[in-house]
């Protein structure tokens, strides 16, 4: 695997930063951490991420130990929920009724539920003072 090999598979956008980062890399001898995109034969994209720690050889030659990683589900995931939080929310900011079948009260109410019931279940056990005398026989 060879860097010129690898640069033709950069996303073109990212052609210019990944040039600069291995200039670096060779200028500054010392670790790096990187994200770039590479394009795919079938036009997808993938988003990796890479780091390295620099090391010198016993004829003191720069070599780079690391180890790349595909982040791209986390990274369209991280797009999606941008987009999503992006949305105005018509329903909460009150420009929309609520459902008449109320699914939505229940999609509030429910975990709502689930926080009282966790809550009432610690205060009766810390009021229950400690397990030792709790269990004795």
């Amino acid at each position: 695997m060879t860097l010129e090999l690898i640069s033709t598979r950069v996303h073109p956008d990212d052609l210019q930063s990944l040039d600069d980062m291995i200039n670096r890399a060779r200028v500054a001898a010392s670790d790096f951490e990187y994200e770039h995109r590479l394009l795919m034969p079938d036009h997808s994209v993938k988003y990796l991420h890479l780091i390295a720690h620099a090391v010198r050889d016993g004829h003191d030659r720069l070599e780079y130990i690391g180890a790349v990683q595909d982040v791209t589900e986390r990274r369209l995931s991280e797009a999606t929920l941008s987009k999503v939080r992006s949305r105005p929310c018509a329903r909460w900011q009150g420009h929309e009724p609520w459902g008449v079948d109320g699914v939505d009260a229940h999609e509030v109410n429910q975990p709502l539920s689930g926080i009282i019931a966790n809550a009432g279940t610690c205060l009766r056990m810390l009021n229950a003072g400690s397990p030792k005398r709790r269990w004795r026989a």
